[in-house]
């Protein structure tokens, strides 16, 4: 573990014991290495005055990208938080550094009043990764330089992720459900499309072969109606009445229509199109 100290304006580290004992620091980046914890450790750091005096302090923090992943040749956001302290206002730039190839914006600039005391900004900026990057976790790296003082880097991890190539159906297929349905029936039977087969019927104030959110595929509007699951015998409770996408109006794709009612464990779960 390696603890980053904050110096106050005009001081410089002198001394650092931990749990009591001496211990080694770093006075020019202010750190203080740790290794491996297995217990609670006592820090105290002492400081003194010295030629620390007038050197400013800037580190990224708070770093978040959103989403959490992105395709390849999407931009993805980077945002974060520029910590500072100086004796004045403290000024720099703020980098971004990313793998070889992608597309990372020209540095910026920040300017955080501090007067001794802690301040912050707030940043934003973004990359890109090319069209052809294979999919897989890569390291971002933030980079604050502050004017009379000593850079210093935060890193953050992101997904790259392809498409699927695999239609719906199949990739909820992946995920085992223990009951599937797809509400794509034409009769008054609610199939059950996982192997369990728990079938189940549509009651008054259904309407099939509605359209849905998926481009092919037919939706069930309820109108008051549900679907009426039967007890799955030595297996899972799933029996009772299941209700998605309801919709008090008419059956129309934009007001609700259902397109599937998924059941994985114990959990009840329906999925809409439109409002609700």
């Amino acid at each position: 573990m390696l603890l980053h100290l904050r110096t106050p304006a005009g001081y410089q580290l002198s001394s650092v014991t931990v749990n009591g004992a001496t211990h080694s620091f770093d006075a020019t980046a202010q750190t203080v290495d740790l290794g491996a914890l297995s217990a609670t450790a006592t820090v105290v750091a002492h400081y003194a005055t010295g030629s620390a005096a007038g050197v400013n302090q800037a580190s990224p923090t708070v770093l978040s990208v959103a989403p959490g992943a992105v395709r390849p040749g999407q931009p993805l956001p980077v945002t974060g938080t520029v910590e500072a302290l100086g004796s004045g206002t403290v000024t720099g730039a703020v980098s971004i550094s990313a793998p070889k190839g992608w597309t990372v914006p020209a540095a910026g600039s920040f300017s955080v009043a501090s007067s001794g005391a802690i301040g912050w900004q707030k940043f934003s900026t973004s990359v890109q990764p090319p069209a052809n990057t294979p999919a897989g976790s890569y390291q971002l790296t933030v980079t604050t330089t502050p004017a009379n003082g000593t850079p210093a880097s935060s890193n953050v991890t992101i997904q790259v992720a392809t498409p699927s190539t695999s239609d719906y159906a199949s990739l909820v297929e992946l995920d085992h459900p223990t009951a599937y349905w797809r509400l794509d029936d034409t009769g008054s039977t609610a199939v059950d499309s996982s192997p369990y087969h728990t079938n189940g019927t549509y009651q008054a104030g259904s309407t099939t072969t509605q359209s849905g959110p998926i481009v092919g595929d037919t939706a069930v509007c309820f109108n008051g109606g549900y679907v009426s699951v039967p007890p799955r015998a030595g297996g899972l409770a799933v029996g009772g009445h299941l209700v998605g996408g309801v919709d008090q109006g008419q059956c129309d794709p934009t007001a609700g229509n259902s397109r599937e009612i998924r059941q994985p464990a114990l959990q009840r779960l329906w999925r809409t199109a439109g409002p609700g």
